[in-house]
């Protein structure tokens, strides 16, 4: 894998760089209270997927078969929903809790799950079992984060038409690598340069992907940054993510998450 510290040799000296370019400022963002916008039958149906998920979680941590790594990832099993938080205390009652940002992703009107800092997509899809009955199932998503989708028709395409639609305050701006666009911060333009030039070093490897890149609001405004790589194989760009994420985060991008995109 090639370090970042090859590109640039400490996410200091990357902001001092931004900077001496003309870095701007962060600026307040006007969010839209998405949790709001769910319909009432969403509302209601997460709720009862929630109730569903935590009893399968005790399920399986008494279940013969579970180790003590998957309880202990069991027990910080943390689910988002309806601008609620949700987990387990220490006597394993579900404790509830307001939260109107969503730590990954968008959001989304099923819910969303981790496990703490934790990666089991085994035990994550175990609780396929549990809500198929509802006509759902749990989709392995972005690196050991979980959301609920639909195997039937439980919220019609107008649902979540209406529902992106609502949360959605300005258009995305995609990010052109080879475009002349003044529009664009040129501090954004330096993270997707440094990001190109790492997948150069890196090389063509893994599956042919499209739509992937990385997803955040700057200066109050939406945009999509793809890796701009000289390659179609993912493998020259997904090892440095997690810098270009921290990178943005630290330029004060907000909402930072990266969409893996889909295979060719």
């Amino acid at each position: 894998m090639i370090q970042a510290a090859n590109i640039t040799q400490s996410k200091e000296e990357f902001l001092q760089l931004c900077k001496a370019i003309g870095m701007k400022p962060k600026q307040e963002l006007k969010e839209v209270v998405w949790y709001e916008k769910i319909p009432d039958k969403a509302k209601k149906l997460n709720e009862e997927i929630v109730q569903k998920m935590f009893d399968y979680a005790k399920e399986l941590m008494g279940h013969e078969d579970t180790d003590e790594c998957q309880i202990s990832m069991l027990k910080v099993l943390t689910i988002y929903y309806n601008g609620f938080v949700s987990k387990f205390d220490d006597e394993l009652n579900i404790k509830i809790e307001k939260y109107e940002k969503v730590p990954f992703g968008e959001p989304r009107m099923l819910p969303n799950f981790c496990f703490g800092c934790y990666d089991n997509d085994s035990i994550a899809t175990s609780f396929n079992s549990a809500i198929d009955s509802m006509g759902l199932y749990v989709d392995v998503w972005n690196y050991g984060q979980y959301v609920v989708g639909e195997m039937d028709s439980i919220l019609t395409e107008e649902d979540y038409e209406e529902f992106n639609r609502s949360i959605s305050t300005e258009k995305e701006v995609y990010i052109h690598s080879n475009r002349a666009d003044e529009k664009i911060p040129v501090e954004l333009k330096l993270v997707q340069k440094v990001w190109r030039s790492m997948c150069s070093q890196t090389g063509d490897s893994g599956g042919c992907v499209i739509g992937e890149g990385m997803r955040f609001k700057y200066g109050g405004q939406k945009y999509k940054m793809p890796p701009a790589s000289p390659f179609q194989g993912e493998g020259s760009w997904t090892p440095h993510v997690s810098y270009i994420t921290e990178c943005l985060v630290a330029l004060g991008c907000e909402g930072v998450y990266w969409d893996c995109g889909r295979l060719d």
